[in-house]
């Protein structure tokens, strides 16, 4: 599913963390400061909260139409499932052998003489027909699907910084989108396998940045008490994009048209869809456009049927500093003045302008370890108040690894995310070793991941955190690990067999033979493996922000984010080696989530637990925990002890 990619998901748990700060300090209330003449100064957040609207039928409808361009991005990702798959083939002359072995239907392909087989729907079904890709040279099919992998790993972080600077939210999705569409079409008229693997890897490079883009634009107008659970909902759109992609191969009749007809939905986007979005207005803020700012929260509070009074300036900060204690801070507020700016302590400048005010940070567009940005109205994690020493509280990627604790827990979740992104991509792309029908096979994985974000977000409070992923990654594992028991009568790469073709009817009629009963319980492993790990990887991003203190905080997701994003480019090699191997997958499936479950349980739970600010506060705080558990396992052994004399 960042699938989804690693640096997609990432930004939901920075806006979570910066909700938290907000969340934690009234509801808002106590960032809305009077100014002079009942000037009223107010972040992004708490006009969205006190004005605007969090989630009216304005954000509704911009969050529908930014998401749509999710389904874009999955089209783009899972259509190597059709477009490399296997075709179907059969015997010219079953009893002509032309000085290779007699062609048979369980016959193998590279034991036939050429001309003595034939594919069953031409030479352009697939790649894999149309590039000869059999017979020792099935690696170059995983090493296609694992380049558009890599291609995602750099795109992300590269239209990550451009949707932070120069073009902005919805700049950076058109020209993703402009450019991913032109590129499926362009792959469509490669002659050549390595131009092939070429346009594959570019096409991954841009279309990482589709999802980036829109998770972050479709959530920056949504309020703080409800981004969480909206961003949440983002991924049903990639999950939509997997269920149709069967139905652009059902009518299509070669690999071609599969990725030409692939970017018709993601030009209909460009063309139709972009020009009703609007720009972030965060983003107008940091950039100096609070004019633009404005205009954008207005006209969201007039389809709410709110309004934002005239006297309402935008600031990137809340001036609860200034108004406690900073009172020349806030006379460097001016709203009658054209252009003010003043230099306060901390290095801040202090610009009004006709229509808001605006505090500007030198770290306002700072960029974390992780490679998120932290957004304008957010919470800083070594931000200090006015006049206060920004450093105090400081953290690198280094510090984790110089503290125990820190250390200990990043090694684990670097090694769970990566097993995480082997399996999620990998059962994903599996299907094609399933021996069951595609289309159906498909869509099923793509329609059970829709109640995984569901039941994550109903039982997170009341499970937790460590028994839930452990849950689900057990889960994965043993059905997959069962499930590699089912493949006794899959034929590998070297049959003629149609998996297209297996009876349904038969199986639930009661009339199927074994083979299909098989084929049904490997489709059910596989379904719950999908579920499984489509579950942990949700668990994971919140699992992961909660492990680790703020001043480190971003960039341990990072880390751990970039673990799961090998794993993703691991995955299509894996799915291939099933060509002629079918059970491997679901063993290498089933022993990672199991590895992944037995390091989870070595994790501690955090629910319910306040989270940590500094590594010190961190450190001293389990220092407590261990020295507490020590005296009571002490207690109850002297306890036992007078009990037994």
């Amino acid at each position: 599913m960042d699938s989804p990619s690693g640096g997609l998901r990432e930004r939901l748990l920075v806006d979570d963390d910066d909700d938290g700060a907000h969340e934690n300090g009234s509801k808002m209330k106590r960032g809305a400061a009077a100014g002079p003449e009942g000037v009223e100064y107010l972040t992004v957040d708490e006009m969205l909260v006190k004005y605007v609207g969090e989630f009216g039928r304005a954000q509704f409808w911009h969050f529908v139409l930014v998401s749509l361009a999710w389904t874009v991005e999955a089209l783009h990702t899972m259509s190597m499932i059709f477009g490399d798959r296997v075709p179907a083939w059969r015997c010219v002359d079953q009893g002509s052998s032309d000085g290779g072995g007699s062609c048979t239907p369980s016959s193998s392909l590279c034991d036939l003489a050429p001309g003595s087989w034939e594919w069953v729907d031409g030479k352009s079904a697939s790649t894999v027909s149309q590039f000869n890709l059999i017979c020792g040279e099935e690696y170059k099919v995983g090493l296609a699907g694992s380049l558009f992998f890599i291609g995602a790993l750099f795109g992300a972080g590269t239209y990550g910084s451009l949707s932070d600077s120069l073009l902005g939210r919805k700049g950076t999705l058109a020209m993703c989108c402009m450019l991913t569409v032109a590129l499926g079409m362009l792959t469509s008229l490669v002659p050549n396998y390595w131009l092939y693997a070429a346009a594959r890897f570019v096409t991954g490079l841009n279309s990482s940045g589709i999802g980036l883009c829109c998770f972050v634009l479709g959530t920056e107008i949504v309020g703080p008490n409800k981004r969480g659970t909206v961003g949440m909902s983002a991924f049903y759109f990639f999950s939509l994009g997997i269920m149709i992609l069967p139905l652009f191969d059902m009518f299509t009749s070669s690999w071609r048209e599969l990725y030409f007809t692939t970017s018709i939905p993601g030009a209909l986007y460009c063309v139709v869809v972009l020009p009703f979005v609007w720009e972030s207005p965060r983003w107008y803020l940091v950039k100096g456009r609070t004019a633009d700012a404005m205009t954008v929260l207005r006209a969201f509070a007039r389809r709410n049927g709110n309004a934002v009074p005239e006297n309402v300036y935008l600031v990137a900060h809340s001036l609860d500093g200034a108004a406690d204690g900073d009172e020349e801070a806030r006379a460097g507020l001016d709203p009658a003045s054209p252009l003010s700016v003043s230099t306060r302590p901390g290095g801040k400048e202090y610009r009004a302008g006709d229509s808001c005010a605006v505090v500007v940070s030198p770290r306002i567009a700072m960029r974390t370890d992780s490679g998120a940005s932290i957004l304008a109205g957010g919470a800083f994690p070594d931000e200090k108040r006015i006049g206060e020493s920004p450093s105090e509280f400081g953290g690198t990627l280094l510090d984790i690894f110089r503290y125990g604790e820190t250390r200990w827990r990043m090694v684990l979740m670097v090694c769970i995310w990566f097993f995480i992104g082997v399996c999620y991509y990998g059962i994903s792309l599996n299907v094609v070793n399933l021996g069951f029908n595609l289309h159906v096979s498909v869509f099923l994985n793509g329609l059970v991941e829709l109640p995984v974000y569901t039941l994550t977000a109903l039982l997170l409070g009341r499970l937790g955190r460590k028994f839930m992923l452990v849950a689900a990654l057990s889960a994965a594992g043993l059905c997959c690990l069962a499930g590699s028991f089912a493949f006794g009568n899959v034929p590998g790469n070297g049959s003629s067999a149609d998996t297209n073709s297996l009876d349904l009817g038969r199986v639930f009629s009661g009339d199927g033979d074994g083979s299909d009963y098989s084929a049904l319980l490997r489709l059910f492993c596989g379904i719950v493996g999908i579920f499984g790990t489509a579950g942990a990887y949700n668990l994971v991003y919140i699992y992961t922000m909660e492990l680790f203190p703020t001043v480190v905080r971003n960039a341990a997701l990072g880390l751990a984010t970039q673990a799961g994003s090998i794993g993703s480019v691991v995955a299509p090699v894996v799915a291939v080696i099933g060509r002629s191997s079918p059970s491997l997958p679901f063993v290498v499936f089933g022993f990672l989530s199991i590895v992944g479950a037995l390091l989870a349980t070595r994790l501690p739970e955090t629910k319910d637990q306040g989270l940590h600010e500094t590594m010190e506060g961190m450190e001293r705080t389990e220092s407590v925990k261990i020295a507490a558990a020590a005296a009571a396992a002490a207690s109850t052994g002297n306890g036992s002890a007078v009990q037994s004399s």
